[in-house]
């Protein structure tokens, strides 16, 4: 996009050093490595097994009626034929776009520096909500992978006027609307943001004489692509109407009034560190005019996007966090920089103690909660006169040269370690109870006991029926897949031999056994209270009500 150019047209990226490339290739394989890691546990959370489902009966069968975008269910099929089925499988192409989006800040380095380009991709890699997206199948990631793939072909096309750019665009933007529905949003906020960050610039750009010289050539390649992707070669014709056309106005059933101050409370809380880097993003504004422009309006039009949006929805959270990073990672960069031009020792103790204060104000609230106590202005006057005291003696005790390494090392401790906090309490969330914050569905190793039972039934009568409660489907259907016996019958709790039920319904001559096969949240009783939001960092407790999952296996006394 021409918003953040930085060169005239005819420049040329320079050629990265051998230094340059081995970071960038550990940090992509670092990324891979983080998303990759036990990918097959937790079992798929019902969300995650009906996609999955839908592949492999497309798959086994050819056809199948789409539930939403067609990319990720053709995609997954496809690996299913590779691979063969399983819940590591599942996530192979969620993994794969996660490490693509990390990838694809490699391409931004015109417009973010060198330095910055890499920053924004180490945001990207550690940043928790789209670590979990791209350990989960669900097409957040791939929703974010094609965000920052349309916005960064745009912008290199607008940049040098190459129509393998455009040709790139576009079809970024259209297997985004083959991802999810959601992806509309995306391409109305970077529309807005464009518009609002340029204004009279548009009137007359330099790339237009381009854009009229390869948009016909562009759009057909993108056009072909869609269309083979979207009908899995063609194998699947509805996929066309469920990737190019339902998109347009599906989104608009995510629409919900009064959603207010939840989406940016939950983003701050998801990946805080990621806004705080962009808002010293936003100090570079002289060295990155347009840059930074452009990146502000995007990361502001998305927010207040997210706020009329249902929540929490991972598709939409995830929308913002993409510009937040590429603004951070020019705020990351300048701190790096200032550390590298003058850190000292001394600098980096008093980044180290300013700490304390933090620390002192959490025993402070921990010791209020417990008693009962309202301990938030007492714990904010600790930190306050805490961070005041230590701030007075940088400035008396170190050279002026130094104060800004001082603050920029406890930004960065700071950032760090609220990025592994709520990383590690998303990642919990998806094996358990506790810890929970997105509106997700786990289910636990248990439901493996569940299919092993079922199996145990089929060698012991291959011609008998397992009869399951309809209410189970969400949490069977995937299990059961290969288990050709497992039916689904809403008589099945007055039905006689083996079977799968939601209530207790058995009688004495029947052996029956409970068992707790995941936990579901509550997307009502989401609670961004100061106090539950504290215990939720501190204590690893849900900021939502969590009900049990459970499965009665039934069968005969004697069987």
């Amino acid at each position: 996009m021409s918003a953040i150019v930085q060169a005239r047209p005819v420049d040329r990226v320079e050629a990265p050093s051998g230094g340059e490339r081995f970071a960038w290739i550990g940090l992509v394989a670092l990324a891979a490595a983080v998303r990759a890691a036990r990918i097959g546990e937790p079992p798929l959370d019902p969300g995650e097994a009906a996609r999955a489902l839908e592949a492999w009966t497309l798959w086994h069968e050819g056809r199948v009626a789409y539930a939403g975008g067609p990319l990720m269910t053709n995609l997954l099929s496809l690996v299913f034929g590779l691979f063969s089925a399983g819940d590591g499988q599942a996530r192979l192409v969620s993994v794969v776009a996660g490490v693509g989006t990390v990838a694809a800040a490699w391409w931004l380095r015109p417009g973010l520096g060198r330095l910055g380009a890499w920053c924004a991709a180490a945001l990207l890699a550690a940043c928790p909500a789209l670590v979990v997206a791209s350990r989960t199948a669900t097409p957040a990631v791939l929703v974010a992978c094609c965000a920052l793939l349309t916005a960064t072909c745009g912008y290199r096309f607008a940049r040098e006027q190459d129509g393998r750019w455009l040709t790139g665009a576009v079809s970024s933007a259209l297997l985004g609307l083959a991802a999810d529905p959601s992806f509309t949003v995306v391409i109305g906020s970077l529309a807005l943001a464009l518009a609002v960050a340029e204004g009279d610039r548009l009137a007359h750009p330099l790339w237009w004489a381009a854009m009229r010289r390869g948009a016909s050539r562009a759009i057909g390649i993108a056009l072909l692509l869609a269309v083979v992707v979207d009908t899995r070669f063609l194998m699947n014709p509805n996929g066309l109407g469920a990737g190019l056309f339902d998109p347009l106005w599906a989104w608009s059933v995510d629409v919900v009034r009064g959603g207010g101050l939840v989406a940016p409370i939950m983003l701050l809380l998801v990946d805080g560190g990621a806004f705080a880097l962009a808002m010293i993003g936003l100090a570079t504004f002289r060295s990155y005019p347009r840059t930074a422009g452009l990146l502000g309006t995007w990361l502001l039009v998305s927010t207040v996007v997210a706020t009329v949006m249902r929540q929490p929805d991972l598709r939409y959270l995830v929308q913002p966090l993409i510009p937040a990073a590429l603004l951070g990672g020019l705020g990351l960069g300048r701190l790096l920089e200032t550390l590298r031009a003058r850190g000292s020792a001394r600098s980096t103790v008093f980044g180290l103690v300013g700490l304390v204060p933090l620390l002192a104000a959490g025993f402070q609230i921990n010791a209020g909660l417990r008693s009962g106590q309202d301990p938030w202005a007492s714990g904010g006057l600790v930190m306050l006169v805490g961070l005041l005291i230590v701030a007075l003696a940088a400035i008396n005790w170190l050279p002026r040269a130094e104060l800004g390494s001082a603050a920029a090392t406890f930004t960065l401790i700071v950032v760090t370690l609220w990025t592994i906090t709520t990383g590690s309490r998303l990642v919990e969330a998806r094996g358990g109870p506790r810890a929970h914050l997105l509106d997700a569905a786990v289910l636990t190793d248990d439901i493996d006991a569940v299919r092993e039972e079922a199996r145990k039934w089929l060698r012991a009568d291959p011609g008998g029926t397992i009869r399951v409660d309809p209410s189970l489907r969400p949490l069977v259907a995937w299990s059961l897949r290969d288990v050709p016996t497992a039916i689904f019958d809403g008589s099945a709790a007055q039905a006689s031999g083996p079977r799968l039920l939601a209530e207790p319904a058995a009688g004495a001559d029947l052996r029956t056994r409970r068992v707790i096969v995941g936990y579901a949240a509550e997307r009502r009783t989401l609670d961004l209270s100061p106090a539950r939001v504290w215990r939720w960092v501190i204590g690893r407790a849900s900021l939502v009500e969590v009900r049990p999952y459970a499965i009665l296996v039934v069968q005969s006394a004697g069987g």
